[in-house]
C-alpha cells in the first residue's frame, strides 16, 4: 500500500489491497471494519455487492477527525482493493468535496 500525507501534516490517504481469503461477503466486511476500532463513531455506512463505504469520526477533542474508508471487491471476492482519508473537522470543506472523486478512481482488483 501507500500513505500520502498533507503539507499540513493534517489529512492522511492511505490506499492498498488486501486478500480475502475467506471471501466473506462485503457486508460482514463492512461490519467488521465497523466494530475494529474503538476510537470510531460511524455515522453513514453503504454497501453493494462489491463495495462498502464507512464515514464518521475518529478521536475525540482537539484531535477529532473525519474519517472516510472504501473497499471494493473483485469479481472472485478473494481481493478487495481500499481507500482511507482521515482529515480534521476543520478541513471538512477541502475534503469532502474531493471525496467522491476520490472514490470513483478506485477499482476493483483484477481476478
Amino acid at each position: 500500500g501507500i500513505t500520502l500525507i498533507s503539507t499540513d501534516d493534517a489529512a492522511e490517504l492511505r490506499t492498498y489491497g488486501v486478500m480475502n481469503g475467506d471471501e466473506l461477503p462485503m457486508e460482514t466486511l463492512q461490519q467488521i471494519l465497523a466494530e475494529e476500532r474503538d476510537d470510531r463513531e460511524v455515522t453513514y455506512k453503504a454497501a453493494k455487492n462489491n463495495w462498502v463505504v464507512l464515514s464518521g469520526y475518529q478521536g475525540s477533542g482537539e484531535t477529532r477527525s473525519i474519517f472516510y474508508q472504501r473497499l471494493e471487491s473483485n469479481e472472485a471476492g478473494d481481493r478487495l482493493s481500499a481507500m482511507e482519508l482521515v482529515y480534521p473537522e476543520s478541513a471538512r470543506g477541502t475534503y469532502d468535496g474531493l471525496i467522491e472523486r476520490m472514490s470513483r478512481s478506485l477499482t476493483p482488483p483484477r481476478n
